[in-house]
């Protein structure tokens, strides 16, 4: 009877910790993602400004290249060499 009893107290504990441990991988995996859902939300951020940075150069690159003079190309005598 003792033995049954010690038993079913370890079966009781044992049942208590499973529920517990599942309970943690439930809120851990919760916890994993939302910082997923964070991370993506960051990422499309980060593309985003990275593609607005590009274009911006890339318009004041075509800028500066129309601002720039451009340089004259002097005609000169040719040499006719003498023999």
């Amino acid at each position: 009877m003792i033995d049954n009893a010690n038993i079913m107290k370890k079966l009781a504990i044992m049942q208590t910790e499973n529920r517990n441990y599942k309970q943690d991988v439930k809120r851990y995996t919760q916890m994993l993602i939302e910082r997923d859902e964070k991370i993506n939300e960051l990422k499309k951020e980060y593309e985003a400004k990275i593609t607005k940075l590009k274009d911006e150069m890339a318009f004041k690159d075509r800028m500066l290249k129309e601002l720039r003079p451009k340089p004259k190309i002097k005609k000169g005598k040719k040499w006719k060499l003498i023999q």
